[in-house]
């Protein structure tokens, strides 16, 4: 039987913003503007290994994250990549300013 893993209320957000900045070199829209270069330099402040994870998973060659993760080699089995992939999008919503430690559940009683 499968295992069933929700996702975190942020999690399409962030990787909308993240394959944003993947993508593309520009956008047009002053909103947009912000997010992107939040998110662009987010990505510059990661380790080289996360940065090349990140900007493999969200390629545009890529339809789907989970495409991308599936692609990705390495050692880890897909649950591990997930669980990397989640703490990473964990970290930008943070440091973004899109959630609180609150609202990560390590605050719960």
């Amino acid at each position: 039987m499968g295992r069933i893993k929700l996702r975190w209320f942020y999690t399409d957000l962030v990787e909308h913003y993240i394959r944003m900045a993947v993508r593309y070199k520009t956008v047009s829209k002053a909103s947009s503007q912000h997010w992107f270069d939040l998110t662009t330099n987010w990505i510059n402040e990661l380790s080289e290994e996360d940065k090349q994870f990140i900007r493999f998973v969200f390629d545009k060659q890529f339809y789907s994250t989970s495409e991308g993760l599936y692609c990705y080699q390495s050692k880890e089995d897909m649950y591990v990549k997930r669980i990397r992939l989640s703490e990473l999008e964990k970290d930008f919503a943070l440091k973004s300013g899109l959630i609180d430690n609150y609202n990560t559940g390590e605050n719960a009683l």
